[in-house]
């Protein structure tokens, strides 16, 4: 397999595609393991459960190391950590007015 293109930031070879994990909720082990299948070696996820079920981008590379499918050394694994108030997250039980931004003026 040709190696991917890769770009340095830092001193690091980060490379130019990655597989999004965002938006597969319960497919999520499934897609990542079907990715690195076809070839993926670099994954974008985020620590924010609204977009992304960061766990189980986890529990698909376990097992692909676990299926000697790839090593650790393999994969690029880049994450995002968001805040608690940054996860654009309301309780239902808030009153509407709580969760609008302010009018503009």
């Amino acid at each position: 397999m040709q190696a991917a293109k890769t770009s340095h930031v830092r001193s690091v070879a980060v490379p130019l595609i990655m597989y999004g994990t965002a938006w597969k909720e319960d497919r999520t082990q499934a897609l990542v393991l079907e990715a690195i299948a076809t070839g993926f070696r670099a994954f974008d996820t985020a620590n924010q459960r609204k977009h992304y079920v960061e766990e189980e981008v986890g529990a698909a590379v376990r097992a692909a190391i676990a299926s000697g499918t790839v090593t650790r050394e393999d994969l690029f694994l880049q994450t995002k950590f968001t805040y608690q108030h940054g996860q654009d997250y309301h309780h239902a039980s808030a009153p509407v007015y709580s969760q609008l931004p302010p009018p503009r003026p």
